[in-house]
């Protein structure tokens, strides 16, 4: 190896000028969810000769270079690029990932030393799958026998405008655990069904899945949205191991016409306030409809700290935090989620909504836990009393709890769409909520409790002069798949400037959710430091514009308008692969909506 080369593990954040050798291991395209044909990113999973892993992103305005000339598989050098410190969805566990500009020059590498590694993976156990659930922090991968596949179907989602594509193929852990892995759209068309049923007949068919997302939605499942692929039977050792005790005992893939994948979910029916109040809940429970409703009331509570497993609340317990599900009981750390309870209604009426997670999220345009950084206890921030009097469509349904308290609250399933003086609406890319329930916390805290006192802020209340600021189980189980959607990335929306009073942007929670994902600024910014690294390295901002690709061998060792809601791009999501699901304290499903 050549001084100039960097091991991966040797990058540190900054614009970097010098030369790293590294294998193509995925290539990806992001898209609008809503529009297939805008590019909001490409990825990449680059693998050095020793193995160290590393994600790449490339900005829209370089992702036909790349898509030129680079192949996935091949191994390149490459050149003047920016290290940054990575965020959320992260498809290998590396604090740091790279970005590409069209200043970055590329070299394919030739002469390819055999033992350089060709797959990045790290399969995760039982325990970790569980810890993953509704996570955006990590993709995860997975190694399984294919015992079952379905055909592809069509599912309307909360995701997407119209239907999706899904198939469901579910694969037995090494632990013996069932899992079903739902691919969507273009990643369900492209799965070779067909063949690999037919040599499933006769031999074992193990598949590495890698760059999926955990869902729970009654059990758990992977979603796999773009960033999703496959290896079938690959030349690893962990396919070697499983294999051979996979052929003792053998039996045929079998086909599964409807695993899933011919439910249809009923499109919202538009109603108003007045008519869903008066419904009987016992025989709407399960309807969800579209209102058109402004914001009157917002509870001080906005805030709890939620069960990682299974999103209900949870409360101190020592030095940790235990889950007051019954059925659940996890102990350990929680996560801040959001749960805002407020009122809302139309020329017809007014009634109560509780928004969680990933919904509110949307909304504020933060994720909790920074929005819990950022501001003193018991504050309510900006972000969210900047929502008073604004208005919204929302896809909504009756909290579990209307019918045990007899208090008629509403889930905001889905943000649709904001209303800008006008009646005209841009529709969002929803993704999920998380559960509902009617009981709301005095203030903020640290969990959901039934309190008597209810700290609501109205309009009125404001200041004047207020501005915005900005495992494994010894008996085979099935884990069944959600009705959730397809994935998101925390970096499908860039918002520049100018693009501000056109959208409102989300950031991703987690993953990714985060979610605006300006990982470092506008491309515009981008291309403004990587010029100069260019011109640093001895040529000039113009004759660097255009990335080189050559081949060498490898050295030796007041028009109505409604603003658009976006999505963390996430992801699966990547680009978000299912229904979200809700988080609910205590009656609710908490993974209803975040599936």
């Amino acid at each position: 190896m050549q001084m100039a080369d960097l091991l991966l593990p040797h990058l540190m954040p900054g614009n970097c000028n010098d030369r790293i050798c590294v294998r193509v291991s995925r290539f990806w395209n992001f898209c609008d969810p809503n529009d297939e044909k805008k590019l909001l990113h490409s990825d990449m999973v680059l693998i050095d000769e020793e193995g160290n892993t590393i994600h790449a992103q490339i900005y829209p305005a370089a992702s036909q270079l790349f898509k030129q000339s680079v192949k996935e598989g091949n191994v390149y050098n490459f050149y003047y690029f920016r290290v940054k410190n990575s965020e959320n969805y992260k498809p290998v566990a590396n604090d740091h990932m790279l970005y590409f500009s069209k200043w970055t020059k590329i070299e394919e590498v030739v002469d390819i030393p055999p033992a350089f590694p060709m797959y990045a993976y790290s399969i995760a156990s039982m325990e970790q799958l569980q810890e993953r659930v509704d996570s955006r922090a990590l993709f995860t991968d997975v190694i399984g026998v294919i015992t079952a596949i379905s055909n592809v179907g069509a599912i309307q989602t909360k995701m997407r405008q119209g239907q999706s594509l899904r198939r469901a193929i579910t694969i037995r852990l090494p632990s013996g655990d069932l899992l079903d892995v739902v691919l969507w759209s273009e990643r369900a068309t492209s799965f070779l069904a067909e063949e690999i049923h037919g040599n499933g007949q006769a031999s074992p068919q193990i598949v590495i899945f890698v760059g999926t997302l955990v869902r729970s939605f009654g059990g758990k499942s992977l979603s796999g949205g773009s960033s999703c692929k496959w290896y079938i039977n690959p030349e690893v050792p962990e396919v070697k191991r499983l294999m051979a005790s996979a052929k003792t005992m053998h039996k045929p893939i079998t086909w599964a016409e409807n695993v899933g994948c011919s439910r249809s979910k009923d499109a919202a029916k538009e109603k108003k306030v007045s008519d869903i109040i008066n419904m009987n809940p016992f025989e709407c429970k399960k309807n969800e409809f579209l209102v058109t409703v402004t914001v009157r009331k917002i509870d001080g509570s906005w805030w709890y700290n939620a069960c990682k497993k299974c999103m209900q609340t949870t409360k101190r317990h020592g030095d940790s935090y235990r889950c007051t599900n019954p059925k659940c009981g996890y102990i350990g750390m929680p996560t801040q989620r959001f749960k805002l309870s407020v009122l809302a209604g139309d020329e017809t009426g007014d009634t109560d909504f509780i928004i969680f997670g990933r919904q509110a999220q949307r909304l504020t345009k933060k994720t909790a836990d920074t929005l819990i950084a950022d501001n003193p206890s018991g504050f309510i921030p900006d972000e969210i009393t900047r929502l008073l009097e604004k208005t919204f469509i929302w896809s909504v349904s009756f909290t579990e709890s209307t019918i045990d308290s007899g208090n008629v609250t509403f889930q905001v399933n889905a943000v649709v769409g904001e209303i800008n003086d006008g009646s005209a609406t841009i529709p969002a890319t929803p993704d999920g909520s998380q559960a509902s329930s009617l009981m709301l916390s005095g203030g903020v805290g640290t969990s959901i409790q039934n309190t008597q006192k209810s700290h609501a802020l109205t309009l009125s209340s404001l200041p004047a002069t207020s501005e915005p600021s900005l495992a494994s189980s010894a008996t085979p189980a099935k884990q069944t798949f959600p009705a959730s959607e397809p994935p998101e990335t925390p970096q499908s929306v860039r918002s520049n400037a100018h693009d501000k009073d056109k959208a409102l942007a989300c950031t991703a929670d987690a993953p990714g959710d985060s979610p605006t994902q300006t990982q470092g600024g506008s491309a515009r910014d981008e291309d403004k430091t990587l010029a100069s690294i260019a011109h640093a390295a001895g040529g000039s901002s113009t004759k660097t514009q255009k990335s080189t690709t050559k081949k060498r061998s490898r050295p030796s060792p007041n028009k109505n308008i409604a603003k658009k809601l976006f999505i963390p791009g996430q992801a699966g999501d990547d680009s978000g692969s299912g229904n979200d699901a809700a988080d609910a304290p205590d009656q609710t499903n908490p993974s209803k909506d975040d599936a």
